[in-house]
């Protein structure tokens, strides 16, 4: 059972940097207890808290190998068969084509022009939300990414080109990049340079 601490500080790790209310909203709790847990695990060294333009909640060293132990204590009963032959099938074979498509978008596409992108990665999100929803038929917490893609998605669709792929966002591919991490966090897989 992933406790809400462990939920909260899980997210930390995935998204790298987060401010409270990112981490409230994908860990499942509401804002004051997130803080709690952020502030606990600022007090035991585990997590430090920045201000200014970049700043937010990122996790210590110790706090990297300290989400990582509990959690893998906590899903140590899980099966991830599903998950393993997902990332290994599926989730490879579509992250090369999101990557193909974001190089090609960052190297030669028209930023104001969503006509040039909007079949290829309908595509690609409708493969996603199905590759998303077996992932989450049997480890619920991947259900959090379906509405963030969704709302990603919608925001490319609706002309806002910037959420394809601008940094720290809410872009699709800070989504992608979560859940790939994500992924290999719970397979206790590194990325592959063709990853």
């Amino acid at each position: 059972m992933i406790t809400a601490d462990t939920a909260v500080l899980r997210c930390l790790r995935i998204k790298g940097r987060a401010n409270t209310a990112d981490l409230a909203t994908d860990g499942g709790v509401d804002e004051p207890r997130a803080q709690l847990i952020l502030d606990k695990a600022a007090e035991d060294g585990l997590a430090t808290h920045r201000s200014g333009r970049r700043g937010g909640w990122m996790l210590t060293k110790d706090g990297k190998a300290e989400i990582a132990r509990i959690f893998a204590e906590q899903t140590a009963d899980l099966d991830t068969s599903l998950a393993a032959t997902v990332y290994d099938g599926d989730f490879l074979v579509l992250n090369k084509e999101f990557k193909q498509l974001c190089t090609r978008w960052q190297l030669g596409a028209d930023p104001a022009d969503v006509e040039q992108i909007r079949p290829e990665l309908t595509e690609i999100h409708q493969r996603n939300r199905e590759l998303v929803e077996r992932l989450s038929g049997s480890l619920s917490w991947f259900a959090r990414y379906r509405a963030r893609f969704d709302a990603a998605y919608d925001r490319i669709m609706a002309g806002d080109t910037s959420a394809l792929v601008t940094p720290l966002s809410g872009s699709y591919h800070d989504v992608w990049i979560e859940l790939h991490e994500d992924l290999l966090l719970l397979l206790d897989r590194v990325r592959d340079e063709d990853d």
